[in-house]
């Protein structure tokens, strides 16, 4: 158990893949963009991005990974990126 306190107490990253070029995104907030090749990403809460009318509250559904929900996260998640 002590590895499960060990995570808890450091700061959790997001990771996004681009499906456009593959690239690994880190970042303890949400990226609006692919660090590598600048291609788009909708927030993580997109289904709420119709609600946003101005684009200051659009760049408010990227949330920091603090703020994400334990329910909205998927854990120990393998894929086969092809």
């Amino acid at each position: 158990m002590k590895t499960d306190r060990k995570i808890e107490d450091q700061q959790k990253l997001i990771l996004r893949i681009c499906h456009k070029c593959g690239h690994a995104n880190e970042s303890v907030k949400e990226l609006e963009r692919c660090q590598k090749c600048s291609k788009a990403f909708l927030p993580l809460m997109y289904a709420t991005c119709s609600d946003a009318k101005t684009t200051k509250e659009y760049k408010n559904l990227f949330q920091e990974s603090s703020e994400v929900e334990p329910e909205d996260v998927i854990k120990g998640l393998v894929a086969i990126w092809d």
